[in-house]
């Protein structure tokens, strides 16, 4: 039997995989998307990135932050800021969408 009529081979791409099947990363991305994981990764990293996208100085006036609903909560412990802060709402968001994508926070709320 020559190598190139073996059903072994003609099964196989040109990556070496079976017909049909995926790489470990993409199946990993597949599985996250569908089980909304990815979603909830993206916000711990925009939680975990706020001084960098944000700056030292207002990290340090920072509390505490989380995600709910698609909307970020920030608790700022300083009152000149936290009014500063509040009339560029819209800037935060664009900042954040730069970075992780659109859809991921759709509104910043101060505390």
């Amino acid at each position: 039997m020559d190598f190139f009529q073996n059903k072994y081979y003609k099964t196989r791409n040109r990556a070496g995989r079976r017909a049909g099947a995926m790489s470990l990363g993409e199946g990993l991305k597949a599985w996250m998307e569908t089980s909304k994981l990815g979603h909830r990764l993206q916000e711990a990293s925009i939680v975990e990135s706020w001084e960098a996208m944000m700056g030292k100085m207002i990290a340090n006036r920072t509390g505490r932050i989380f995600v709910k609903d698609g909307k970020l909560f920030v608790q700022i412990t300083s009152a000149p800021l936290k009014k500063e802060l509040a009339m560029s709402k819209r800037k935060i968001v664009e900042i954040i969408c730069r970075e992780f994508g659109e859809g991921v926070i759709q509104e910043v709320v101060l505390l």
